[in-house]
């Protein structure tokens, strides 16, 4: 009776450590954080299938997959407009709407200074003239015969997390300041960024 007792004790005791493996730990996700921005969120991981979520104020997401990164085509870069751009000292910050299917992560900016007062019946209110802190990046091509006097390429990146169908911030410092009262152009010449699978 006493070894029955003690076969059935153990048989229980092995049942018990299983079932607390198996339903207890390690549990079906692993919990992380991840770094998006300025934010750090928490980020849980199906051990079984792989799959990653992330939590968001409307409660936990699936993250995105997203494809090799390549260079938009001709047909996705006429849909990314620059919004809300200023130009503070040497800082250039704007919004990027994203329209197409892409997500971005870099941009090629290309900025030209044109000069005041308007040579050859130019008006620099086409462009947005530059004053401290104010606008900057008019997405408007100056008229012909104008030249600019500083014209420059940026490589931009951005922090956020890349998605299409919505404004992305950039911000960047781009080593040249702006004298008062100075046109100034911005345009896309190309980006880079994946479809989303």
């Amino acid at each position: 009776m006493a070894v029955r007792f003690h076969f059935a004790w153990k048989i229980a005791a092995l049942a018990g450590i299983m079932a607390f493996l198996v339903l207890v730990w390690p549990t079906a996700y692993r919990y992380d954080r991840i770094a998006v921005g300025a934010e750090s969120l928490p980020v849980r991981i199906n051990r079984l299938t792989g799959s990653t979520e992330i939590l968001r104020m409307e409660g936990w997401r699936p993250v995105p997959r997203y494809g090799k990164e390549e260079s938009l085509p001709a047909s996705a870069l006429g849909k990314l407009r620059i919004e809300q751009g200023e130009w503070f000292s040497q800082r250039l910050k704007f919004q990027l709407y994203n329209g197409s299917e892409f997500s971005v992560n870099r941009i090629i900016l290309k900025v030209q200074v044109y000069p005041t007062p308007p040579e050859k019946g130019f008006d620099p209110t086409t462009l947005g003239v530059h004053q401290a802190g104010g606008p900057a990046c008019e997405a408007v091509s100056p008229p012909q015969g104008v030249k600019p006097y500083n014209v420059r390429l940026y490589n931009l990146g951005t922090d956020a997390p890349p998605r299409s169908l919505a404004l992305q911030p950039f911000d960047a410092d781009l080593g040249m300041g702006l004298p008062d009262h100075t046109a100034v152009s911005c345009q896309i010449v190309s980006a880079m960024g994946s479809t989303i699978r």
